[in-house]
């Protein structure tokens, strides 16, 4: 997967740019789901390529607004995960994420969320 694909897929919103992404699993539910970890100007997006030998595009299995997300921390001592601790409705709720180059992830985590809170 490459910036064109998530460009053509349609799953950004008017004046949202990509940033940073990054090939990464989401753990949940005892599952592991490959996918692609995608950060925007306005939100944490985990897209995943849809089943299919003649699917196309890229489905949002998650999407999060920056003001939503309420902390970030990593844990493992071998295989690194990320931890988001987001806002949702009226719960708080953990994502897991893991990919290879967590320090980089972490660093545009904040970096894409303090631009954010700066615009407001």
């Amino acid at each position: 997967m490459n910036i064109e694909q998530i460009l053509e897929s349609g799953v950004l919103s008017n004046g949202e740019a990509v940033t940073r992404y990054f090939k990464g699993r989401h753990f949940a539910d005892g599952k592991e789901e490959k996918g692609l970890i995608v950060f925007t100007n306005k939100r944490f997006l985990f897209l995943q390529k849809p089943s299919g030998w003649r699917a196309k595009g890229l489905n949002a299995l998650q999407t999060y607004l920056w003001g939503n997300v309420l902390s970030v921390s990593t844990t493992g001592l071998l295989s690194k995960k990320l931890n988001l601790s987001i806002r949702t409705n009226d719960r708080t709720e953990v994502s897991v994420y893991s990919c290879g180059r967590m320090r980089d992830v972490v660093k545009a985590i904040i970096e894409n969320k303090r631009a954010c809170e700066n615009k407001t």
